[in-house]
């Protein structure tokens, strides 16, 4: 037959079925045609809706174009194909989705030889197919799998492996020992906090929690594992040197060494959160703590500190906010700090050059502007008489001249 109209014939199995039904075409020729072809869709097409092809003829076709999807369909759909031919065809493809969608779909499939092939084809970012292999295929040799996915160092479909409850026959400590070698703080945590998991091991699971050094999750671990080893977490998130989590361990975790994490955070000199433990930490060293605020020179936390801090070395801060030179803290120390040395502080203020060059009047206006605008009411009655004076006749005003006040930082705590 001329290969233009073979082509054109069997791609249109309409006119196809009509010339077979007339006798003009016979299924000989009809198979000759499609198995020359080499096109996998209309082998698969030919097989599905021309009755009485050789199937066994389309199935060697079929084979032959190693096309995983219509080799997969063929094993699927079509009566009488050898699903032993197709099974081989499938592995040779290598393609790891349809081994998986063949052992679990075909009746009759080598499913030991899938197995095998899908283990030995699969890397990391096939460990979802692994996982379903295990999950969904009846008579799957689940230790070979279990190792297969441990093998590729995908953390969540190691975890997803131990917690499926249509995975039976699972070996724990060697999922464990998997999921620790991933080095995935995430995913680690939620292996051990599981409830579909038994028996697990959580001095192993700290220790691998602990060497991710992802402060976080060592948090986590320590505050929600029962009988998590704090002391070794605590070693972990001291040794991160994150100081938002020091100070949340020191907040949240019974059994905490509060001396030992003090000192940690002082190490960060990170303001802030030196600031916030030595506010709320319980048995905090508020000495060194406050002498760790004056070494960060952030003369707000610095102003906060003196403010909220219980016990706080006031001359130590006020010589720290001096230093600053800070103009707007140093104010603010002298105006909202009990046993603050105001008139040193006011000198202060005196010697330095506002760069602004506003009058002490013209600030403590501004102050009321901005306080105003943010409908800081509260804080205007507290200095009710400062700004009462702004508004009074120049010849009373002159018999006294009125404290210098400044605006008063956005971040500033009331």
């Amino acid at each position: 037959m001329n290969k233009n109209i073979a082509k054109i014939i069997v791609e249109d199995f309409d006119r196809l079925l009509k010339l077979m039904e007339l006798g003009i075409i016979d299924k000989e020729m009809v198979t000759k045609t499609i198995v020359n072809s080499n096109s996998a869709s209309l082998i698969y097409g030919a097989a599905q809706i021309v009755k009485g092809l050789d199937v066994e003829k389309l199935t060697d076709a079929i084979v032959k174009t190693q096309y995983a999807y219509y080799i997969y369909q063929f094993a699927r759909d079509i009566e009488g194909a050898n699903i032993e031919k197709l099974t081989d065809a499938i592995v040779k493809s290598k393609n790891v989705q349809y081994i998986y969608e063949f052992a679990r779909d075909i009746k009759g499939a080598d499913i030991e030889k899938l197995t095998d092939a899908i283990i030995k084809v699969s890397n990391k970012e096939d460990a979802e197919c692994i996982y379903e292999f295990a999950s969904n295929v009846k008579n799957a040799n689940i230790e070979k799998l279990q190792n297969a996915i441990i093998g590729t160092q995908n953390a969540k479909f190691i975890y997803q492996f131990a917690i499926s409850k249509n995975i039976e026959g699972t070996d724990v400590d060697k999922l464990t020992d998997g999921i620790i070698a991933t080095k995935d703080a995430k995913y680690i945590y939620h292996f051990a906090i599981s409830k579909n998991i038994e028996v697990a091991d959580v001095d192993k699971l700290t220790d691998g929690i602990a060497a991710t050094k992802d402060a976080m999750y060592i948090c986590e671990f320590a505050r929600n594992i029962e009988g998590a080893n704090i002391e070794k977490l605590q070693n972990a998130i001291v040794a991160s040197g994150n100081a938002e989590y020091i100070y949340c361990f020191a907040g949240s975790i019974e059994g905490a060494d509060v001396d030992k994490l003090t000192n940690a955070i002082i190490t960060t000199n990170y303001a802030e959160y030196i600031y916030y433990f030595a506010r709320y930490i319980k048995g905090a060293d508020i000495e060194k703590l406050t002498n760790a605020i004056t070494k960060t020179k952030n003369a707000e936390l610095i102003f906060n500190f003196a403010k909220n801090v219980k016990g706080a070395n006031i001359t130590k801060l006020e010589d720290a906010i001096i230093a600053s030179q800070n103009e707007k803290f140093i104010i603010l120390f002298a105006e909202c700090i009990k046993d603050a040395n105001t008139e040193k502080l006011k000198n202060v203020v005196a010697e330095t050059k506002d760069e602004n060059h506003f009058s002490s009047e013209e600030r403590t206006f501004l102050v009321l502007m901005d306080l105003l605008k943010e409908q800081k009411f509260e804080d205007i009655l507290n200095n009710k008489d400062k700004f009462s004076k702004l508004f009074i006749d120049e010849e009373e005003s002159s018999k006294e001249e009125p404290k210098v006040f400044v605006r008063k930082n956005k971040k500033c705590e009331n």
